[in-house]
């Protein structure tokens, strides 16, 4: 399995519950469960560039934080700090929610990793609210340009032929 890791054939998410597991059944105390874990985490730190990454590299940290010296956490740190104030004011994302579950994520990461995403959290909450409220502004000249509101009325009589096919 770890040469399936190192080779790339299998993706360090893949371990995200199982670890835990295996942890617990202590199968990583063994000299192939040692060699699983060096395997997963040099992989989970070859690089991690996308929120993805560093959601997986956040879990492996929580689970087996015994497996990390404290110079590796603070490279993380260091990375996944850069990671965020980038990815706060690129993200490319438009719809409000899913920046808001962008920003939770980084939360979530940020809370295993023990670094501080309270400002890249705010960027991206604030993009979401300036989306919100550019739609409805459309939605208000939309109005506007419908002439303010003034409906076609139908009559009953007007109503009942349209709709006489229906009975």
């Amino acid at each position: 399995m770890a040469s399936r890791v190192q080779g790339g054939k299998l993706s360090i998410s893949y371990f995200d519950g199982p670890i835990d597991k295996l942890k617990n059944l202590g199968c990583l105390t063994s000299e192939a469960g040692k060699h699983l874990v060096l395997t997963i985490k040099n992989r989970a730190l070859s690089g991690p560039s996308d929120l993805d990454d560093f959601d997986n590299l956040a879990y492996l940290v929580d689970a087996l934080p015994q497996s990390f010296t404290e110079s590796e956490l603070e490279v993380v740190r260091e990375t996944f700090s850069q990671f965020i104030e980038r990815y706060s004011t690129e993200c490319d994302l438009s719809n409000p929610e899913e920046l808001r579950e962008e920003a939770s994520r980084i939360s979530k990461v940020g809370d295993l990793l023990n670094v501080d995403t309270d400002d890249a959290q705010d960027i991206l909450r604030e993009i979401a609210r300036e989306i919100e409220k550019e739609e409805e502004s459309q939605w208000d000249d939309d109005d506007d340009r419908r002439g303010s509101g003034s409906f076609d009325l139908c009559t009953d009589g007007e109503l009942d032929s349209m709709f006489g096919t229906l009975k």
